[in-house]
């Protein structure tokens, strides 16, 4: 039964999360393309932030360092931020359940 639930949460979750184009923070807006140092001056620290991997060339090697950064919740929403290289490439929201 718990594995039932879970199961449902965790498709609500991936169904609801929503790509965001730009994010508010309380000293401006942060977009793709803005990088690191400049969203922790916009936004300020995370609540989470993670190496979630790496690009890797063509030949397998180690490229860029990709991070996972958590901010919220703000209104009953997280807002993950993935960097690839310190360049921000995507901004994802998401209710909490």
């Amino acid at each position: 039964m718990k594995r039932a639930i879970f199961s449902i949460v965790l498709v609500l979750v991936v169904f609801t999360a929503v790509s965001a184009s730009a994010l508010r923070c309380e000293n401006g807006l942060v977009d793709v393309g803005d990088r690191s140092f400049e969203v922790l001056k916009t936004c300020g620290a995370p609540v989470s932030r993670e190496v979630i991997g790496y690009t890797l060339t063509k030949n397998g090697k180690r490229e860029l360092k990709m991070e996972h950064w958590v901010y919220g919740p703000k209104d009953g929403y997280f807002y993950i931020l993935i960097f690839e290289g310190g360049v921000l490439t995507r901004i994802t929201d998401f209710r909490n359940p």
